[in-house]
């Protein structure tokens, strides 16, 4: 092989010339640009068909959810999470679920928090409200009272709101009485609940809390020493849910009581 000597090096050796440079940049920018199209067009195809999997899940989920069928329906809603997190009562449900179902209340807390994050105060301001309450129950069920207080007088502040605009449900009077239950105020709770088990009796299919607001009117008589109205709430919260066994011992309490002060 011959090689060019040096002085010919120059004439050998042939560079890219200015122009040729600007030419391969216009081409790289337009092949990156081009690329950066497909990946967004491909990025919201599959987003589209991420969204329509979920709207078929959600139907299974709802109906889970609302039959309180909470283990059944957090698969289903953590399965929705990964193709559309976009609903922004998407992270209280998951929540409730960890809540209710498996009784995860590490994981419950953690979305619960997170719900407050994408719920607007002026479209969701009874699912705030009920993050905040939910929290505050949490806290209490771990006797961390100074965030139990806050959650709850967070919780307060918007179901005041609500109070202003006369639009709760019965869940929400259900809440609110049992935050006074917690402040020991049994007069106030049992107006509440009592509240909630009207707005429970317009519904057309029982609340889930509709034998509980029952029970917690019974319970408060029972704070009142009346001995013999709390029978009568707790012997219609046991027949609503026969095989509940919180209603159950409720119940067999106050019967043993008020046979023994016949005597």
């Amino acid at each position: 092989m011959v090689l060019p000597q040096p002085s010919k090096l120059k004439s050998w050796v042939r560079f890219p010339s200015a122009a040729h440079f600007k030419f391969m940049r216009k081409y790289i920018i337009l092949i990156f640009v081009l690329l950066s199209f497909i990946s967004c067009t491909k990025t919201e195809e599959r987003n589209k068909q991420d969204k329509i999997k979920a709207e078929k899940l959600i139907l299974k989920a709802i109906k889970h959810y609302n039959e309180a069928e909470y283990n059944d329906a957090l698969k289903i809603y953590l399965k929705i999470e990964k193709l559309d997190n976009s609903d922004p009562l998407l992270y209280f449900k998951i929540g409730f679920c960890y809540d209710k179902g498996p009784v995860d209340y590490k994981n419950a807390k953690k979305y619960y928090l997170k719900s407050p994050e994408v719920l607007d105060e002026n479209k969701h301001l009874s699912d705030l409200a009920a993050s905040y309450f939910h929290l505050g129950v949490l806290a209490f069920k771990n006797n961390n009272k100074g965030d139990k207080f806050e959650y709850f007088n967070q919780a307060l502040e918007l179901f005041d709101k609500m109070l202003e605009k006369g639009n709760l449900r019965g869940v929400d009077y259900f809440r609110i009485g049992y935050y006074y239950y917690d402040r020991e105020d049994f007069k106030t709770a049992r107006k509440y609940f009592q509240k909630a088990l009207k707005s429970f009796q317009k519904e057309k299919s029982k609340h889930i809390y509709y034998a509980a607001a029952y029970y917690n009117i019974g319970v408060t008589y029972w704070k009142e020493e009346d001995v013999y109205t709390s029978l009568y709430y707790w012997k219609i919260a046991l027949t609503l849910e026969p095989d509940n066994e919180i209603y159950q011992s409720g119940y067999n309490k106050a019967l043993e009581r008020k046979n023994f002060t016949r005597f």
